[in-house]
């Protein structure tokens, strides 16, 4: 009897072990910023996050169902009507089987329609709204891989956010069904009037045309449609035109407040920001020593096809590449340095 009770407390105890390991790994999803504002808000108060999944779609799937719906690869696709063609197919294939995949993840979650605020259709991600107690639950689920706080700029958010007031005047100009749409921040004038408003749109480049560049110390990646190169840019309600703002030429000026607005969200890669905390410090510097000593590795690439020419052109190949020569060593970590102590 005694055996049977040791073996009973020995199962029990190690069922406890596993259920509080289990409980920390969930928790380990949620940032320190949600957990935060959840140790303030009252139980039945909603939290907008921000979820990211982990990414299911299986590469190898999406080309060959590329191929076998446009009958063209990276490789056979030559003329700019076939690349366009192979794009073109490429992102659709890709967005669909993202979208099912974020439409079953989120059934499995059972947020109500009035909670979720934004389902990306090309990527891993939602944002909805949810109680201290259903952000503990989501975080259980083994499709989750993080849980942040939604990020809004430090201005005062209007009601309609999400809306998309001038989705009608964007829609005329591209592919819509490809791409993602937000509007991000809307800026009002003396008379309580918008007039501009902050844009996201997001779309896929096929390998191996995908692209990126650095622009105010950051690594912008993808898009390279009409009327956004590299994903951001505004609506000038008063013009009545779309303006890339990922570009040296823009000038910030002209618009009050975009420029604040726009650093407020901490867009793309930190260029330097080696352990990816969106800040740069010492101890991204310490991590290029120590990889260039070979004492540890770590994987910050930016995108999987590089070649001469992207170094050529000072583009980066990993987020660690502060100088942009396409390599990761002794070079960047001293730059880096250097930036931290201000010296020229």
């Amino acid at each position: 009897m005694k055996k049977l009770v040791s073996i009973l407390m020995v199962a029990i105890l190690a069922f406890s072990c596993l259920s509080i390991t289990a409980f920390a790994d969930a928790n380990s999803k949620i940032s320190s910023a949600v957990t935060n504002v959840l140790e303030k808000v009252e139980d039945d108060f909603k939290v907008q996050i921000f979820i990211t999944l982990y990414d299911v779609v299986d590469e190898d799937l999406v080309l060959q169902k590329t191929y076998e719906e446009c009958g063209l690869t990276s490789e056979t696709a030559k003329t700019k009507e076939e690349i366009d063609l192979y794009q073109k197919t490429y992102r659709n294939v890709k967005a669909d089987m993202n979208e099912a995949h974020n439409k079953a993840v989120l059934e499995k979650m059972g947020i109500d329609d009035k909670d979720i605020l934004f389902m990306s259709r090309l990527t891993p991600m939602i944002v909805l709204k949810a109680t201290k107690a259903k952000v503990f639950e989501l975080a259980q689920l083994e499709e989750v891989a993080s849980i942040d706080l939604y990020k809004t700029p430090l201005f005062p958010q209007p009601d309609h956010l999400f809306e998309e007031i001038f989705l009608e005047r964007y829609e005329g100009s591209i592919q819509s069904d490809t791409h993602d749409y937000d509007e991000l921040y809307y800026h009002y004038d003396e008379n309580g009037d918008i007039d501009w408003a902050l844009i996201e749109q997001r779309s896929y480049n096929a390998p191996p045309w995908e692209y990126h560049r650095v622009f105010k110390g950051r690594v912008f990646m993808y898009g390279d449609d009409y009327p956004f190169s590299f994903r951001y840019g505004i609506y000038d309600v008063k013009a009545d035109k779309f303006y890339d703002i990922i570009n040296e030429n823009f000038d910030y000026s002209k618009y009050d407040d975009l420029e604040e607005v726009f650093e407020s969200f901490n867009f793309g890669y930190l260029i330097g920001d080696s352990d990816k905390d969106g800040v740069i410090t010492v101890l991204d510097a310490t991590l290029i020593q120590r990889y260039v000593a070979k004492l540890t590795d770590f994987n910050d690439q930016i995108i999987d096809y590089y070649d001469d020419s992207f170094a050529e052109a000072g583009f980066p190949k990993y987020i660690s590449d502060f100088n942009c020569d396409g390599k990761r060593d002794i070079l960047d970590a001293t730059a880096i340095q250097k930036r931290i102590a201000r010296v020229e």
